[in-house]
């Protein structure tokens, strides 16, 4: 984030350095799960999706959209620690089927962010 306010251009970040997403629940109260790049790359790395197209030599998700990969598993990481509603249960559950991002979330709001070094 710039001094004035307002986000970086991709060309004035640096390399990445993790991931996070923010929850604010109704009360305001908030919660959140960062990872580090290597951790991230380990989940990448043991995900059966990013095995098999490895063997398969083709790309997978990981390999054309590393940066929303690693959103993902950082919110899906944070809606373990959510409180779970019944829409929110039945998302992840579907998305464990179809490796579709989840899209009813219990919290108000979720911030997603990527921070990077400098």
């Amino acid at each position: 984030m710039k001094k004035n306010g307002f986000p970086a251009s991709d060309d004035e970040r640096g390399a990445i350095a993790g991931f996070y997403a923010v929850a604010v629940f109704n009360d305001g109260s908030r919660t959140f799960h960062a990872l580090s790049k290597e951790q991230v790359e380990w989940v990448r790395d043991h995900s059966r999706g990013y095995q098999m197209a490895k063997k398969n030599r083709k790309e997978s998700p990981w390999d054309t959209h590393f940066v929303p990969m690693g959103l993902k598993t950082a919110i899906r990481r944070l809606c373990n620690l959510l409180p779970k509603s019944p829409e929110l249960a039945m998302a992840l559950a579907m998305d464990e089927v179809s490796l579709s991002m989840p899209s009813a979330l219990f919290a108000r709001t979720v911030f997603i962010c990527c921070s990077q070094s400098a």
